[in-house]
């Protein structure tokens, strides 16, 4: 610490009597040392506002001093030079440093002087002992300094299984990880800092005086198998029972016999651990050399834990198993292990090692325990004046490079069998030799089945003729089976099957690949290993199975299905632990070539978009099907003879994609042009238009469509959706206006109930079904609202509908001669979309008496008379408008449907609600407030329409749209 001023010591009289003027301030200092809990690391606990040596919270150094450097180098020139002097001579001699007490050190002058010796030597390789105490405050120190690798302790372990969850978490990637390059991109996240992981550090207590002698020799075996820097100390391997004191220490280590000044006591490779520990550390360079990169951690019991090191590229393990023996148990010495599966073979027995004493009759294991007391044999030792020594009576019993059928081999037996065309190995530990301190270490690989099975799983899909030629034959409604189909479709489709069940997870969210997908997507992000889908794949194939027999359901996927299956089956010769990251790569492949097909046959502005663009066009996969169950037109029924009538829209997934509820007029018109038009889809888009043109009735097409059978007309503006549909088609399609002159088979050629007779159906009575071009029943729509629509609902009544009263039955449309606006309906129905269906529940004089200030209400719906009609609109009063709906409804996804600052705003919906309250009973409120997402469509058109030309228009919309991009890549609906 610099020099003191007395004035400086601003200290209460009680505590430091300044009066006794004979001390010379200038000699004053401070030990060194280190502060438990609560402190801040990144503080300098030495600095002239630190109060933590007066408050005495420093556990202090005796043999070293604190010194005060300050800010910067000015407020200690000398200090800062001598130390940069000290740390370029330093970085000169040393190929590395270990910075001892990191997190005492100012991290300004550690960062300092680490830049000064990086001047010297630029790959200098820094090691720190670091105790913050958080993980993130470590990870600061490690990109502020650049430390290579913090040191872990393996000692700090307080039994067996905290040690082996050491291992797990320093020692590498998990087995079976997900290689970097199957990931289409990774999560930019802040990894742990890599580990310098010692099995006993050079200044604190040797593992004889904290565990046991067994102890030893597996913590060894157990750090070296860690996939990260390992290291120790010659007096962990020479057995120094006693804490080397490396201040006061004045002894010097024994030479080895091989060296030129070897005497008495001189010690060679057979003493202590020296032996094992050269074998040891082959294998862990060997280990680092050949990428045996993966490592999984089984703690088979409270003292026997196996450790494998994985090679991802050559596909060979090392699998060590030990005997712990923390602590010298007084219960059964023997210990019943049950079998250990290896996945393919063992190629050699690397090691075989176990503790014994030099006088011991290694034949009788009761003795052998008895004798390796640890009280005893430290009972025994006696130091050495002269030289650091250690135990001499404890020796190891090392074999190694042994074939598997070695007779020598006492401590396990194995055999090899066929399980599900995989070949496995059971290794049987032998419990009268596998005593405390037992360790070893076999060297496996897979079978030359599942080296061929992994040869084929690595060859890319998209050279396969027979997968591509199978995926050309598809159709988009094809594939809408085999990407999508969600629970409550398959379930209807396919005769009770469903999506895929994950036990611990759930169902997953599609039945076609898809929902696989997605989940595996996630977990490929993260490595999540964990995942019980993973659990799931290495248990067994039924995964596999589930899209197989999928696949194989139909004539037109059979073909798909078998090239598929092939594949797939691969997996069942391959390791259990290979099975996950070997499953997504197939599919992932699979999922990627059925995507490109599809994009194919959808537009050029789909082919070259960018990811979002494509995500926007798969839900027009997602949403566009063929079901048996519901189509456009019943089958029973005449049919239209040049569409395919059974092509629906589902309104929504999961609620609204089967039975009546899933085709809806209104919402299949408002979707039209961006997921059929835009998307080059134009023979499905002309199916659904004629689909609908063949059931109009009142001039009206159904809202609630049902195959063609009991159809609801209860709304006014879905027919006019329909109606900008064909103005569209017409305007996007090749076809164009030739597309009027389409022959419509009308269902109901009259309005008339009495010509038809009712069954589970209206079927009209008459002699012809009334064949008419469209651009005519286009005109006989809008004759039938210059006349006034006026109508009761067929079938009107509790069968049709229960939550509706008698009066929302009642359809009433007019065309309002001063404004020509069509207008009507009541507040018992839902007319228009703004509307929301009364209940008698909560009918009340709100609903009953309309004011016309409703009519001024700020709502998005005139962002759609902007977009297809921009006409009618002054541009400057329309770029007003604009504003003010982007300052006042535009929300985080869509746009609110009613200005928050309205007395009747409610924001937040839930049908489910049951109260009182008439706002937001039965979710009333269902357009009084709430986002919706398709509205902010037109208005982001109604921007570049009438700001057209302006870059900051494009760029305001872009930016609006960047919450849904991330939206549409976090959904677990659809994640491209």
């Amino acid at each position: 610490m610099n020099r003191l001023e007395p004035s400086q010591l601003k200290i209460d009289n009680e505590l430091l009597d300044c009066t006794t003027s004979n001390y010379d301030f200038k000699y004053v200092l401070a030990n060194n040392g280190w502060i438990m809990g609560g402190s801040n690391p990144l503080m300098d606990f030495a600095a002239a506002d630190s109060k933590v040596y007066f408050r005495r919270e420093v556990i202090i150094w005796g043999d070293c001093v604190k010194l005060r450097y300050g800010g910067q180098p000015s407020d200690c020139p000398f200090l800062w030079d001598h130390m940069a002097e000290y740390t370029k001579f330093s970085a000169t001699h040393f190929h590395g440093f270990r910075i001892d007490n990191c997190h005492g050190t100012p991290i300004h002058v550690a960062e300092h002087l680490l830049n000064v010796a990086r001047q010297v030597r630029p790959n200098l390789y820094v090691i720190a002992e670091l105790f913050t105490g958080s993980e993130d405050v470590d990870n600061i120190f490690v990109k502020r300094l650049g430390i290579d690798s913090l040191v872990r302790e393996a000692m700090s372990a307080p039994d067996c299984r905290e040690l082996g969850r050491l291992i797990h978490r320093y020692g590498g990637e998990p087995i079976g990880s997900f290689p970097q390059c199957m990931k289409e991109c990774s999560i930019i996240k802040e990894k742990r800092a890599r580990a310098l992981l010692t099995d006993a550090t050079h200044d604190n207590e040797p593992p004889l005086t904290k565990r046991t002698v067994w102890n030893v020799l597996p913590n060894m075996c157990i750090v070296t198998m860690a996939s990260c820097a390992i290291a120790s100390n010659r007096g962990y391997d020479e057995l120094v029972p006693h804490y080397i004191d490396v201040v006061n220490e004045e002894r010097l280590y024994a030479p080895f016999k091989e060296e030129s000044n070897a005497c008495a006591h001189a010690v060679s490779m057979e003493d202590g651990l020296l032996g094992v520990r050269k074998v040891l550390n082959e294998l862990h360079i060997k280990m680092a050399e050949e990428n045996f990169s993966e490592i999984y951690v089984d703690q088979v019991n409270n003292d026997v834990i196996t450790i494998t090191r994985h090679s991802p590229l050559t596909r060979q393990s090392f699998i060590m198993v030990t005997n712990s023996a923390f602590t010298e148990r007084s219960g059964p010495y023997n210990q019943i292990v049950s079998p250990i599966a290896v996945s393919g073979e063992i190629e050699e027995v690397l090691l075989v090692a176990y503790l014994v004493l030099e006088e011991s009759d290694s034949s009788s294991n009761e003795r052998r325990r008895s004798l390796l007391s640890t009280n005893r044999v430290l009972s025994n030792f006696k130091r050495d004046k002269n030289f650091i020594n250690g135990i001499k009576e404890v020796k190891v019993c090392l074999q190694t490079h042994l074939q598997v059928n070695d007779h020598n081999i006492k401590m396990f037996q194995s055999s090899s069998f066929v399980e599900n065309g995989a070949l496995k190995t059971l290794v049987y530990v032998t419990p009268e030799n596998f005593i405390p301190g037992s360790v070893f270490i076999i060297k496996t690989k897979v079978s030359a089945e599942a080296e061929k099975a992994l040869k084929s799983l690595t060859l890319p899909l998209n050279k396969n003729d027979l997968l591509l030629n199978s995926i050309k034959e598809l159709s988009l409604i094809e594939l809408n089976f085999i990407l999508f189909r969600c629970a409550r479709e398959e379930e209807v489709e396919e005769s009770g099957n469903s999506t895929y069940y994950v036990p611990n997870f759930g169902s997953l969210t599609y039945a076609g690949l898809q929902g696989f997908i997605t989940v595996l997507k996630n977990i490929a992000l993260t490595n999540d290993l964990g995942h019980p889908l993973c659990t799931n794949l290495r248990q067994g194939l039924w995964a596999a199975g589930y899209i197989i027999n999928r696949l194989s359901r139909y004539k037109w996927s059979k073909k798909l299905g078998h090239v598929v299956k092939e594949l797939l089956m691969l997996l069942s010769h391959i390791p259990y632990f290979l099975v996950p990251c070997y499953f997504y790569l197939l599919l992932m492949q699979l999922w990627d070539l059925l995507l490109l097909h599809a994009f194919s046959l959808m537009s050029v502005f789909i082919q070259k978009g960018d990811d979002f663009t494509q995500n926007l066009a798969l839900v027009s996969l997602q949403m566009v099907g063929s079901l048996k169950s519901i189509a456009c037109r019943d089958p029973s029924l005449p049919p239209q003879n040049d569409v395919d009538l059974s092509i629906t829209m589902a309104a929504g997934l999961p609620h609204f994609c089967v039975g009546f509820m899933r085709t809806w007029g209104r919402d299949t018109f408002i979707s039209l042009r961006g997921l059929l038009l835009l998307t080059g889809r134009y023979a499905e888009a002309r199916s659904l238009i004629i689909g609908f043109a063949g059931t109009i009735r009142h001039g009206l097409i159904p809202n609630l469509l049902d195959s063609s059978r009991n159809s609801r007309y209860n709304c006014r503006d879905a027919v006019w959706f329909w109606l900008q549909a064909i103005q569209e088609y017409c305007k996007l399609s090749n076809e164009g206006e030739n597309f009027l002159k389409a022959k419509i088979h009308r269902l109901y050629p009259s309005d008339d109930i009495k010509k038809y007779r009712k069954q589970d159906r209206y079927i009209f009575s008459g002699n012809e079904y009334a064949n008419i071009e469209l651009h005519d029943l286009i005109h006989y729509v809008l004759q039938e609202h210059a006349r006034g629509i006026h109508f009761e609902e067929w079938g009107a009544g509790v069968n049709l509908d229960s939550n509706m009263l008698k009066e929302g039955f009642k359809i009433d449309i007019s065309l309002n001669s001063e404004t020509g606006l069509i207008q009507g309906g009541n507040a018992f129905n839902c007319g228009t979309w703004m509307d929301k269906m009364g209940e008698e529940s909560i009918i009340n004089s709100h609903c009953l008496n309309s004011n016309v200030y409703t009519d001024y209400q700020l709502r998005p719906n005139i962002c759609i008379a902007m977009v297809v009609a921009p006409e009618l609109f002054v541009r400057n009063h329309a770029i007003a408008c604009l504003e003010n709906m982007e300052s006042v409804l535009l929300g985080h996804y869509g746009m609110k449907t009613l200005d928050p600052e309205d007395w009747a705003y409610r924001g937040d919906y839930n049908n489910d609600n049951d109260t009182y309250d008439p706002s937001v009973a039965k979710g009333a409120n269902y357009h009084q407030g709430p986002e919706w997402i398709w509205t902010l469509g037109y208005f982001l058109r109604a921007l570049l329409i009438f700001h057209s030309g302006k870059s900051e228009t494009t760029s305001k919309v872009l930016r609006i749209l960047q919450a849904h991009r991330w939206a549409i890549k976090a959904s677990d609906w659809l994640f491209h």
